[in-house]
């Protein structure tokens, strides 16, 4: 199956650029909906409608996780997971579009290198992005370390979502969650979180 052409490509990167210049000029500011939840949790279900801004809320507790206080020792304070179902839903959705990450810290800047693809930021925080299309996918979770916060984009959508979620559990051995998802996942996405409709976090 071919990819996308090369002028849709260039004009979804416009159009991304300028999604960017405009999120920087007028700066963003979160509805209720979009703040985390008080107290101690260990997972955060958005499950809502297109347009509601899960994806700008993952994004923006993700890096004020980074602007937190760090993690783990040494160089890398944070160590983190962006996990789509494929790596390029991922990148596209948690990094590259109008609502995820570079468009709320310009800051964080997309590097790959053997190991996989990186999200860093420069007080040494990344997070790496993970596909769960498939039985590798699967595997470079499992080896993928232990993090410190995770943001399940699109979870139910996963192909395989009990591998990749089982997966992703063994490597956060202490941190949040942060999931998104549409209404009609919703019980996919509570099967796998153990959450009740009404209540925003997660046991």
């Amino acid at each position: 199956m071919a990819g996308p052409s090369t002028a849709l490509l260039s004009a979804r990167r416009l159009y991304d650029m300028a999604a960017l210049a405009r999120r920087v000029a007028e700066g963003w500011a979160p509805l209720p909906h979009q703040i985390p939840p008080p107290g101690d949790w260990y997972g955060w279900l958005l499950l809502a409608g297109r347009g509601a801004g899960k994806t700008d809320a993952c994004a923006n507790w993700m890096i004020e996780h980074v602007n937190g206080p760090a993690c783990m020792p040494g160089p890398i304070p944070h160590w983190m997971a962006i996990i789509g179902p494929t790596l390029g839903d991922a990148v596209r959705s948690g990094y590259e579009g109008p609502s995820g990450i570079r468009a709320h810290d310009p800051r964080a800047v997309k590097v790959t290198r053997d190991g996989g693809t990186v999200i860093h930021w420069p007080n040494g925080s990344e997070a790496k992005v993970f596909g769960a299309h498939s039985e590798e996918d699967t595997d470079r979770l499992r080896s993928g370390g232990n993090t410190c916060a995770v943001w399940c984009e699109e979870m139910a959508a996963w192909r395989y979502l009990d591998q990749a979620y089982a997966q992703m559990r063994f490597g956060l051995r202490t941190g949040e969650i942060c999931t998104e998802d549409p209404p009609e996942h919703g019980r996919d996405s509570r099967d796998h979180s153990g959450q009740s409709p009404p209540d925003p976090r997660l046991p």
